[in-house]
């Protein structure tokens, strides 16, 4: 079963810092790097806040799961959150309902990362638009994988 969760406010004791995302959203003419308020508990992973990027109606429930790319010998881990609900509005860049948010992780999906390399933008946009059937079928009442792998060829 993929992560879904709801949104719980920050404590007092956690630091708050500023991590980015791509955003494909109804609201933008391309998709955005945005910053995504991250709590960061004392020993504990990295919790992005998404629930105010992705919007609060309709369903509080994000769910997310993990994607690699491989693109030659390197391998880029991505992060995408979504909603799933029958009234979220059609995503004009995706074949999908409401907003996705990518987001950079490492290579056991834990700890979201602070920088963007070069490339990264462009493979998260492959990775949104390799992910937007999976994305479809869950919206429509299918399963959703923990993790998903796709390969970049000089093609795509």
């Amino acid at each position: 079963m993929p992560s879904s969760r709801i949104f719980t406010p920050p404590r007092m004791t956690d630091m708050l810092i500023p991590l980015f995302g791509r955003l494909y959203s109804k609201d933008d003419a391309a998709p955005s790097m945005i910053r995504v308020s991250t709590r960061c508990p004392v020993r504990k992973p990295k919790c992005p806040s998404v629930e105010p990027v992705l919007g609060y109606s309709f369903q509080p429930f994000v769910h997310d799961f993990h994607i690699t790319v491989k693109d030659g010998k390197r391998r880029r881990h991505f992060r995408a959150y979504f909603k799933r609900h029958k009234k979220l509005p059609i995503n004009p860049h995706l074949a999908i309902a409401g907003p996705l948010l990518i987001m950079r992780v490492d290579a056991r999906g834990k700890v979201i990362t602070m920088l963007w390399g070069p490339g990264d933008s462009q493979m998260a946009d492959f990775a949104a638009r390799s992910i937007e059937n999976i994305i479809s079928n869950f919206q429509a009442g299918g399963s959703l994988p923990l993790h998903v792998d796709f390969e970049r060829t000089h093609s795509n």
